[in-house]
């Protein structure tokens, strides 16, 4: 891989999101947000491959499936007009499908292409299967980090907007009722990334997502989330109880 393959697959990428755009302003506003966070997904695995000192064709190999990891947000966002891949379409799935037939990935040797589709495949299972080869596993970690690190910008952003410039999609169709599930507070204290299965409000979505430091793999992304303040951003959101006193204090602990 050299840079004239990242240079093919950022003007394809750049060509498909032209294609969703449109005058319906909460379609714009979210296809606008998952464009620039499948950059800052980018960013995030250079930062990441650079700590971990690979040499340049594995850190292109890594931005290719960064940047390529939410290429099926689009189609599903315009389709369903949801990011809820129960309530829609598997969207890393999608974007695994959307890389086979559009060939786009041709250019590379079958090897990578397959590292590729199963890292964006996999991008959004609750944990990366055992029986994956060295390599395709590195990246897979890779990426699960740099998307996560980003989701945190994301959904922090947005909760100190959220009185003002409120988006339906990044609610998650979750009632704002008040509490929590227990479930999930003992998971985060068990050191447990939580299933989303136990997600029933806006509270436990805050929730589950400071679960996901159980499954972030390396150093550097830690690093970075501690130092946006990420997690003490999102916990200031949850009501001040003393399960909430008890995760932070876990948290940072852990961090």
């Amino acid at each position: 891989m050299n840079n004239e393959d990242i240079k093919f697959f950022r003007e394809f990428f750049d060509l498909h999101v032209r294609g969703f755009i449109c005058e319906d302003e909460l379609v714009q506003q979210n296809i606008d947000l998952k464009y620039e966070h499948s950059l800052k997904v980018c960013e995030g695995s250079r930062m990441i491959c650079q700590y971990l000192q690979l040499s340049c064709e594995e850190q292109m190999l890594a931005e290719t499936i960064a940047l390529f990891h939410d290429i099926g947000r689009f189609t599903q966002f315009v389709k369903y007009r949801t990011f809820q891949d129960r309530v829609s379409v598997d969207h890393a799935a999608l974007g695994a499908e959307i890389l086979r037939d559009s060939k786009v990935l041709e250019r590379l040797p079958e090897a990578e292409r397959i590292i590729v589709l199963k890292a964006v495949e996999m991008h959004n299972w609750y944990r990366i299967p055992d029986a994956l080869d060295e390599r395709t596993r590195l990246h897979a970690k890779i990426l699960r980090d740099a998307d996560k690190l980003d989701i945190f910008r994301v959904v922090t952003e947005y909760y100190n907007q959220r009185e003002f410039k409120f988006n339906p999609a990044m609610e998650e169709k979750m009632p704002d009722t008040e509490g929590y599930n227990h479930q999930i507070v003992q998971d985060i204290l068990n050191n447990k990334n939580t299933s989303s299965c136990n997600v029933k409000n806006i509270n436990d979505t805050r929730l589950f997502k400071l679960s996901w430091i159980f499954d972030i793999n390396f150093d550097v992304t830690l690093q970075a989330i501690r130092k946006k303040g990420y997690i003490d951003m999102i916990l200031s959101t949850l009501p001040d109880t003393p399960d909430v006193q008890k995760i932070r204090q876990h948290l940072i602990a852990y961090l």
